[in-house]
């Protein structure tokens, strides 16, 4: 009887295993799109990074799928503390690294990428 329950929790393990791979790691974004404007909209758009000049933040749903809000105060001039944005032509990159350590929905998860050129690097 032992045998037979350490096997089913090994069954389970294994279904909850998949399930965090399947849901971390095959619906992470790869790509973002940069999008200007003044204000940022309630509404975010996965695969959106929403850049407002204006007040100086970057905002964009978290790149791993999990609908997070990712808030990224930019530099200004003089500053020291704030994200780089760097734009050639019609690409972004931001720096330092994007961290998604926790959240209200994904308690101890975390999510690691710096985008580089409207590409998503994962650490």
């Amino acid at each position: 009887m032992v045998f037979v329950v350490e096997h089913e929790t090994l069954n389970l393990f294994g279904v909850l295993c998949f399930n965090i791979y399947y849901f971390y790691i095959m619906n992470r974004l790869t790509e973002i799109t940069p999008k200007y404007l003044d204000e940022i909209p309630k509404e975010l758009e996965e695969g959106v990074l929403y850049i407002s000049e204006k007040y100086w933040v970057a905002i964009h749903l978290c790149a791993c799928g999990c609908k997070d809000k990712s808030v990224t105060p930019l530099k200004t001039i003089g500053d020291s503390i704030g994200w780089t944005l760097t734009k050639i032509n019609d690409k972004v990159t931001l720096n330092p690294s994007i961290g998604n350590w926790s959240s209200e929905k994904n308690i101890g998860y975390h999510a690691h990428y710096f985008i580089i050129e409207n590409k998503i690097n994962w650490c």
